[in-house]
């Protein structure tokens, strides 16, 4: 029972022959360690599918009959209207190779019947060179003397003897034949050149059904050939990968039971500790709190579920496929093979590729504390791109975080590791959150990278479909691949969106090959993260300084009151304005950050009124004219913007203060602090911006931001890093 409901696993929508089916059962078996997968929701999902598949009813009380029947492919509409009747004793004459005059005898006994059970006797005798015996009742047993069998559909049985050969089997109707026989070649159809081309075209992809067309499409010659014949020439290349361990066909919403709990170890039986099965998109990760269900045309089901977490990439559904490129057997860059179309880039990787320390500083024009940096994530991926590593089961996949302060170079730190995965014949991923920080990448990484194929991806991206050495994309598009990239580097991970999403940390962590090199960046990683590197859990660089080599401007607290009683008093306090017109009259531009968006045009007012020959500018999420605003700042033609936490990362002005009013509330945690601070004193010609914390108390928040600032100015001292011996610091001012 259990091995059928395997079979059909495997068999997804496609008649395969019994023997090959088998052996999908046993690799399946052997991969997934016994594991019962099935519920009997399940079975009946698919049941409704592959009787739309194949066109035709499915009756009978047991698994059995109807999984056999749908493997073989032998019952048809055609053959339940064909004769119910037959003889009780009658001759047949089968026609084979050189026997013309072949008797047949079939014997109907009550279990030899086929009236849509699947069930079927038949005796045959020859010149006394075998027989065959085959009978389907809930199971189909096959003994076989030669070399295979050829079974077609119509209404002309026969057997045919060979000397020692074996035994046929056909069924011919219109002279169309379904061939089963050596295995080593399913159908006899289908060109294993084809199904290579296949796999290799979704290789480290997780495509549904339509995007797997779509992506062949794009593909060579062959695969648009394969794309344009629709799901009946797919189906068969698909599951003949699948066989061979090139692919992974699954469901892409499907039930899984959840580990047990020490709780639950500790008190319940084994079979009571794992829980109910819960279903959970296989390609975001989202669980049932995201599932929503619908009747379903495609199977038939009125409660179909499908994930409404990732439904603006397409839908997800229990009764859809998911096709995942790259088997446990099919990972062919780990195992050394050199990346389709990556000559160029890989040689001119190997002919830069260098090892010295003073060679990569001088290659890539870093900094002593970029140049340390870079060295440390060297040593932790360099062994992580060896093929020998990745296959390893071994493999230790924890990651490496690069901890380095805003207007560090962070991009320039990474341009090493890229060089050093493609020498080894690997592909590079930088995955960050925001889609300009993508677009602002995309010419850096190609100057840097000129022989190298680099593709980015996002939302409306016309490349979506193409193979590169480079990747650049936004952590949503992570979800159109699979255990693809030899190294993974997520940049802004304490950014938003991902910061906080599940479904973005489950995509980022199935991206990368098993064993390969995972790189973090970021300025302020969480609390969580930071423990664990004090833990020695996770390998850790720590930039504390700039790329010119100035610490960082610590800020000054002041004590206001907030923000809402000063628009209630239509009234700004002296301490502001003060430090405003002595930002003014050295001739920075000032980012005010507020923590509610209905604060930001009426704060503007008033500033306009206290400084009338300023131009002054507020700008939020929901400002239609957001872009134009803050060009206009960036070409200063506005000296002072009032805005939110969207400008706290990405946007660099030279010559700019930054003040931060409501420092204490709950939306600025000490990651905002620090990341709004930092738009501060980046640029080499002002390097020493300043940086004011307004508040109506002194926060927690604000002591950890402030704290993490001063750590990282006495880190870069301490190294020999800084130009300058004295940090950039105000006295606290109440």
């Amino acid at each position: 029972m259990g091995e059928r409901k395997d079979i059909v696993l495997h068999v997804w929508r496609t008649l395969l022959p019994l023997g090959i089916a088998e052996e999908a059962a046993a690799r399946w078996t052997a991969e997934n360690a016994g594991r019962i997968v099935e519920e009997i929701a399940a079975v009946r999902t698919f049941r409704k599918i592959v009787q739309a598949a194949v066109g035709f009813e499915i009756k009978g009380k047991g698994e059995e009959n109807w999984t056999e029947r749908v493997v073989v492919g032998e019952l048809r509409r055609e053959e339940e209207q064909g004769q119910r009747q037959r003889q009780e004793r009658g001759e047949r004459a089968g026609y084979g190779q050189g026997h013309k005059g072949v008797q047949v005898q079939g014997e109907r006994q009550g279990q030899g019947q086929m009236q849509g059970q699947g069930q079927m006797q038949g005796q045959g005798q020859g010149q006394g060179h075998g027989e065959r015996h085959g009978q389907m009742q809930g199971q189909m047993q096959r003994q076989e003397r030669g070399e295979g069998q050829v079974i077609g559909q119509g209404q002309v049985h026969g057997q045919i003897h060979g000397q020692g050969q074996g035994q046929r089997q056909g069924i011919e109707q219109s002279g169309s034949r379904y061939v089963e026989g050596d295995n080593d070649r399913m159908l006899g159809l289908i060109d294993d050149e084809l199904v290579q081309a296949i796999a290799d075209r979704l290789h480290g992809r997780a495509a549904l059904l339509s995007e797997a067309q779509e992506l062949l499409a794009a593909g060579p010659p062959a695969c648009r050939a394969v794309a344009a014949g629709g799901w009946s020439a797919l189906a068969p290349a698909l599951q003949w990968a699948a066989l061979r361990g090139l692919v992974r066909l699954r469901c892409a919403v499907a039930p899984q039971q959840p580990a047990a709990s020490p709780l639950r170890r500790l008190l319940l039986p084994a079979p009571m500790r794992r829980g109910r099965w819960l279903r959970r998109c296989m390609r975001c990760g989202s669980g049932e709190a995201r599932m929503n269900r619908t009747a379903c045309a495609a199977c038939g089901s009125s409660a179909c579920a499908y994930c409404e977490a990732c439904l603006t990439m397409g839908r997800s559904r229990e009764c859809g496929l998911l096709i995942l490129g790259g088997g446990m057997a099919g990972l062919a860059d780990a195992q050394g093979a050199a990346v389709p179309g990556a000559a160029p880039a890989v040689a001119a990787a190997r002919a830069h590729s260098v090892h010295a320390p003073a060679a990569i500083a001088a290659r890539w024009g870093l900094s002593p504390a970029q140049q340390a940096a870079a060295e440390a994530a060297l040593r932790y991926a360099r062994p992580r791109l060896a093929p020998a590593f990745k296959l390893s089961p071994a493999s230790d996949e924890s990651p490496f975080l690069i901890w380095a302060v805003t207007g560090a170079g962070k991009t320039e730190m990474v341009f090493p590791l890229i060089e050093a995965a493609l020498a080894a014949g690997g592909r590079a991923l930088i995955a960050t959150p925001r889609r300009d920080v993508v677009l602002e990448l995309d010419p850096r990484i190609r100057r840097a990278f000129p022989a190298a194929n680099v593709v980015t991806l996002y939302g409306g991206s016309e490349q979506r479909w193409e193979d590169g050495d480079i990747t650049i994309a936004t952590t949503h598009q992570l979800f159109r691949f699979q255990e693809r990239f030899d190294l993974v580097i997520v940049d802004e991970l304490d950014a938003f969106p991902y910061h906080g999403d599940e479904r973005l940390h489950y995509a980022a962590a199935k991206v990368g090959v098993p064993g390969g090199a995972v790189i973090l960046l970021s300025a302020t990683p969480p609390r969580a993260m930071q423990r664990e590197v004090r833990r020695g859990k996770i390998g850790c660089a720590r930039v504390p300084v700039r790329y010119h080599r100035h610490p960082l401007p610590v800020p000054v607290q002041t004590r206001i009151l907030r923000v809402s009683e000063l628009l209630a008093k239509h009234k700004l306090p002296r301490p502001l304005l003060s430090r405003l017109a002595a930002s003014l009259a050295r001739g920075a531009q000032c980012f005010i950050f507020v923590q509610q968006i209905r604060h930001a045009e009426p704060l503007a007012q008033l500033l306009r009124a206290a400084f009338p020959n300023t131009s002054i500018g507020a700008t939020s999420s929901k400002d239609a004219e957001r872009a134009q605003r803050v060009q206009a700042f960036r070409n200063r033609e506005l000296r002072i913007l009032v805005t939110t936490t969207i400008l706290e990362r990405g946007v660099t002005v030279p010559f700019s203060d930054v003040y931060i009013l409501d420092a204490d509330g709950k939306l600025f945690d000490e990651s905002s602090l620090v990341q709004m601070a930092g738009r501060a004193g980046r640029s080499a010609d002002d390097p020493n911006g300043r940086v004011y914390f307004f508040a109506s108390a002194s926060s927690q928040s604000q002591r950890q931001a402030t704290a993490q600032i001063r750590s990282m100015n006495r880190e870069a001292k301490r190294n020999g890093y800084l130009l300058q011996s004295k940090p950039n610091t105000h006295r606290q001012e109440r």
